[in-house]
This record gives structure tokens, C-alpha cells and sequence, in this order.
């Protein structure tokens, strides 16, 4: 189950950016929490967009996917 949904989440191209934090297995389907950095100067406006399709793109390719957190991090500059 973790690695069907890791392999999904390898696919995008936004992985770089994305790690799986949990999967659970509910009686509603599979529940997956995320954490995906931004860089510090993105909006919330930017940063709710990016997330709200990063989970439609997810419930999309994950057929039994019940539920998506997300949890936005500021990525480290380099």
C-alpha cells in the first residue's frame, strides 16, 4: 500500500518537492498524509493552489484514495 502510493507520488513532477509522511488504511480508504516544501517567498494563495491540485492529481491516479493531508513546509534554500 505505502509503495503503490509511493511510486504514484515518484511519478509527479513536483517529487522532488513532496515526502510521504503516513498512510493509513481506514474503513473509508486509504488516508495519506504528505509534506511538501515551498520556497519561502510562495503566497498562501500559490501554496493552497498547488496543494488542492497536487490532491485532485493524486485522488485521480489512486482510485481508492479516501483522503489527502498535506502539510506545506518552507524548503531550505541552497
Amino acid at each position: 500500500m505505502t509503495e503503490s502510493v509511493r511510486k504514484v507520488v515518484l511519478g509527479l513532477p513536483q517529487a522532488a518537492d513532496v515526502r510521504i509522511h503516513d498512510v493509513l488504511l481506514t474503513d473509508e480508504g486509504l488516508v495519506v498524509t504528505l509534506k511538501k516544501a515551498f520556497p519561502g517567498h510562495t503566497s498562501l494563495r500559490e501554496t493552497h493552489e498547488e496543494m488542492s491540485e497536487l490532491e485532485r492529481t493524486l485522488k485521480s491516479l489512486i482510485p481508492e484514495l479516501a483522503r489527502v493531508h498535506i502539510d506545506p513546509e518552507i524548503s531550505n534554500p541552497d
